[in-house]
């Protein structure tokens, strides 16, 4: 037996399994979707995210905080898929949502500004990409400054200032990644 296929295993009883408490399936159900996107078991990792995310909704209701987390954890694996429109409509949800019940705090919050950003830049439209690069990196420094993904939304926000040509500040944002 495979460790792909013990995961497999362990995905597919996790989204059967009602019988766990609600929360500790959740944590399930997200770690196991992790594992799955960073296999390249994308249709896996999605069908887990998604079940996590309809749990999230159900026991804690479409304001709370596990559903945003699950909300934006299930939007970071659909771009891989080809599904960057449905993406960019969770993290908006999710960001309007944080926005609008006081969870701007939360770890959350900037990783869906940085991503809704990234998806930006890829598609093109560099505006959106460089407002949301830029408030993802305000909110990293605000709350949660020592976040791996902090440094690569300096990156990608410095990346974006390279493609529009404005050098000085992509050079202070490649800088600042690397503090």
């Amino acid at each position: 037996v495979t460790a792909v296929q013990l995961l497999e295993a362990g995905g597919t009883k996790a989204l059967n399994d009602k019988t766990l408490p609600p929360d500790v399936r959740l944590e399930l159900l997200h770690m196991l979707a992790e594992l799955h996107d960073n296999l390249d078991l994308r249709e896996a990792a999605d069908r887990l995210a998604s079940e996590a995310l309809k749990l999230a909704r159900e026991v804690h209701g479409a304001t709370s905080e596990k559903y945003v987390y699950a909300l934006v954890d299930w939007a970071l694996t659909l771009p891989q898929r080809g599904k960057a429109r449905e993406s960019d409509a969770a993290l908006l949800e999710a960001i309007t949502l944080m926005e609008g019940n006081g969870l701007r705090h939360v770890e959350s919050y900037p990783v869906a500004l940085y991503q809704y950003g990234y998806n930006a830049n890829l598609s093109g439209n560099l505006p959106a990409a460089l407002t949301y690069l830029k408030r993802s990196v305000a909110a990293f420094e605000a709350s949660h400054r020592d976040h791996s993904m902090r440094s690569i939304a300096l990156r990608w926000l410095g990346n974006t200032y390279s493609v529009m040509e404005d050098f000085a500040n992509a050079e202070i944002q490649h800088r600042a990644s690397s503090v």
